[in-house]
């Protein structure tokens, strides 16, 4: 059997991605509704490294248009779980932050 060789910088960043978009689609949905709430509640809650500033945040620092190409491209690759929320299309398209 051939053993599986795994990108761990990419697999890394899978983790977090994967975070990040299921918070955003608490925003879309307006569960939460401030965007601190997600990064204090993803560091405090959840363990999403501290040094990202939290889930919300670790998109904004990435900006909005780089994030959703990187979601894409896992989408692509591992699946719909990477689809960014329409709101964070839009938001890609004008460049806005949270």
């Amino acid at each position: 059997m051939t053993p599986i060789r795994l990108d761990v910088e990419e697999l890394k960043q899978r983790f977090l991605v994967v975070q990040a978009v299921e918070a955003a689609r608490t925003m879309n949905e307006r569960i939460v509704t401030d965007p601190r709430d997600a990064d204090v509640g993803s560091i405090l809650g959840f363990g999403f490294p501290p040094f990202a500033g939290g889930v919300l945040s670790y998109i904004d620092f990435m900006g909005t248009t780089k994030f959703v190409k990187l979601c894409h491209k896992f989408e692509a690759k591992y699946g719909p779980r990477f689809t960014p929320p329409k709101r964070l299309e839009e938001m890609s398209e004008k460049d806005e932050t949270f």
